[in-house]
């Protein structure tokens, strides 16, 4: 299952996006300062923890992500 979702239960696409997109995590996930996890960590988000999602590499499950003021990389298997 993904770590993100939409707000209404569906599955985040997994796929470039033209605006952001509220979500909420699916679990306790690490948020990266890149996308790929031998970026440092820039924050860990609980369960449950709003995200605006800023755009998806294509081609891939990382997506560029903000919440509240921290803004980084999240992987979303």
């Amino acid at each position: 299952m993904n770590n993100i979702t939409r707000r209404r239960g569906l599955l985040l696409p997994l796929m470039a996006i033209a605006q952001p997109l509220s979500v909420l995590t699916t679990r306790a996930v690490n948020v990266r300062a890149g996308p790929d996890p031998v970026f440092p960590l820039v924050a860990w988000l609980p369960q449950g923890e709003p995200v605006r999602v800023v755009g998806c590499l294509r081609g891939s499950k990382w997506c560029d992500v903000v919440s509240g003021r921290t803004r980084g990389w999240l992987h979303s298997s």
